[in-house]
């Protein structure tokens, strides 16, 4: 029984890990997050456009491929606590990457962003972001969306929900990497960010006797392949 217990376990944990890995190229299947522990990410182009069709979404722009979403992924979180949060994005230095941060719980009903950037990266920054540039550089820190510039950090509140639009401008694409920051992972560190998001969807708990047959249900709603790794 204890093996089997273990054996559960760890399946849950690479489950967890399996997910941060993951990027999805679509709001409704955005990949969820729940811990500041480095997620790192890629693109390969965008399904469904998210925007639909529209041409600018506060100050992110149409891109080459006629559509604001290019080579996309998508991220969501929910806040378990109160206090000051950041996201940091690495890139290289030589790509154009953007990105935009919505609070809402519906991706049909994204609303306008609460942080946004849209940049050419002139100035190879190695980071984008809001809340402060993990390379010290304070002349990145700017009130409002500009080219290569760091926004403001945002107050949380237990219980609300983002989702996180990472976009490649170009076809340049080496891939990034996410961590949060703020004070509120040092006032909070175990429950700054929800993990319901993660375990609701990996499923209920399964109890089960040594010997048994357990059926794991793989089911996600508009999935056309899985992957075992």
């Amino acid at each position: 029984m204890k093996h089997l217990a273990i054996v559960l376990a760890l399946a849950f944990f690479l489950g967890i890990f399996c997910i941060s890995a993951q990027v999805s190229a679509d709001c409704a299947n955005a990949v969820p997050i729940c811990s500041n522990t480095p997620v790192n990410g890629g693109t390969n182009g965008f399904e469904s456009d998210d925007f639909n069709g529209a041409a600018t979404s506060g100050c992110l722009e149409k891109t080459i491929t006629d559509a604001i979403e290019s080579n996309s992924a998508w991220y969501r979180f929910r806040t378990g606590a109160s206090g000051q949060l950041g996201i940091n994005i690495g890139i290289n230095v030589s790509e154009d990457w953007d990105f935009a941060l919505y609070k809402t719980s519906d991706c049909s009903d994204l609303g306008d962003h609460i942080r946004c950037n849209f940049f050419d990266n002139n100035d190879q920054n190695a980071f984008v972001g809001f809340g402060e540039d993990p390379t010290g550089t304070t002349e990145n820190i700017q009130p409002a969306c500009r080219a290569g510039r760091y926004e403001d950090w945002i107050q949380v509140a237990p219980g609300g929900d983002y989702y996180l639009l990472i976009n490649n401008f170009s076809n340049s694409n080496s891939g990034f990497s996410i961590q949060f920051s703020g004070n509120i992972f040092v006032t909070n560190p175990n429950d700054a960010l929800d993990c319901s998001i993660v375990s609701n969807l990996l499923g209920l708990p399964i109890s089960a006797c040594e010997g048994s047959t357990v059926v794991l249900d793989a089911t996600t709603n508009n999935a056309v392949a899985y992957k075992l790794v």
